[in-house]
């Protein structure tokens, strides 16, 4: 080609991108930082969370053998948690070296409790919360026993076989930038006053500790069926989540890995939430039948305002 047929071609190269507004390629897309983009869950949308509860069994290699131990057991956790995505967890029956597996294991999430003998021993037990680190922020955090003297730590409660312990937790939901106000436990199993007078300081420290009146979790082993009187209090100005969500399920939450009576005594309760979804997981993950002698449970709600 010519010099004088080259003209025109760069001519009209020239106009072309005179008409661009940015004639500079925007790789802006290709730079982001990941932990600043939103982390999408496509089951849920900005005014919804899910919460879960779960009792992982305690360490104990000496009675639990084969699949029930937890080093086989853990085997399940991993995926069980990336198919669900919980946005908080109630955690019952959590030992040191299981929170140490669990932080190593569960990146995306973080934790806050106490023992509840508050003695730091490898065999205490915490009732955890551990929420998903991209979809709340932690506001503040704190424990109360489930004693006469809830702010003592380590206290016995009544004919409470083991000190009990509660941890709270205010939380911001990134997402919709409403906060909600979270209690986790684990009911005494071999009393006979402990479990009502547990409920009580439960009701009553929930009215404490959130004079805000957010939205308000509450997840626990009750040790009870939702018919016993225990719950009287909750019921007043709480909903139970398997009861009330429009799609829901029946199944055993306790099932001793498949070797004793089963039965629904981990519950989820809610206020300033409209439940949406409850699921008792019962799914084997990596061949493992039985994640816990407890199925996690997992509801799904939104904010009613």
């Amino acid at each position: 080609m010519k010099f004088n047929q080259i003209l025109p071609v760069i001519a009209i190269y020239v106009v072309a991108l005179g008409g661009c507004s940015n004639t500079t390629p925007d790789y802006s897309e290709f730079y982001k930082d990941p932990e600043t983009v939103k982390e999408e869950d496509p089951s849920l949308n900005d005014n919804q969370i899910k919460v879960m509860s779960f009792n992982i069994r305690y360490y104990n290699n000496d009675k639990d053998t084969g699949d029930k131990s937890w080093e086989a057991r853990t085997a399940a956790f991993i995926p069980m948690i990336g198919e669900h995505k919980p946005t908080v967890i109630g955690m019952q029956e959590a030992r040191p070296p299981q929170l140490k597996w669990l932080e190593e294991n569960w990146k995306d999430y973080g934790y806050v409790g106490k023992g509840r003998r508050a003695n730091n021993a490898n065999n205490d037990e915490f009732v955890p919360i551990f929420y998903r680190k991209k979809a709340v922020e932690l506001v503040k955090w704190d424990c109360f026993w489930l004693s006469e003297t809830p702010d003592v730590p380590g206290s016995l409660g009544w004919d409470s076989s083991v000190p009990r312990i509660a941890t709270w937790a205010i939380f911001k939901h990134i997402a919709s930038g409403k906060k909600f106000f979270f209690v986790n436990t684990h009911i005494d199993v071999r009393s006979t006053i402990a479990p009502g007078k547990s409920m009580e300081v439960i009701v009553n420290k929930m009215s404490e500790l959130n004079p805000e009146g957010l939205p308000m979790l509450l997840t626990a082993d009750f040790n009870k069926q939702i018919d016993s009187d225990i719950f009287d209090g909750v019921k007043t100005f709480m909903t139970n989540v398997r009861l009330s969500a429009p799609i829901t399920d029946s199944k055993y939450s306790y099932t001793g890995f498949g070797t004793a009576n089963p039965y629904i005594v981990d519950h989820i309760f809610c206020t300033g939430f409209k439940a949406l979804k409850f699921e008792t997981i019962d799914k084997v993950y990596q061949n493992i039948t039985y994640i816990s002698d407890h199925y996690p449970i997992i509801g799904k709600l939104e904010y009613v305002k």
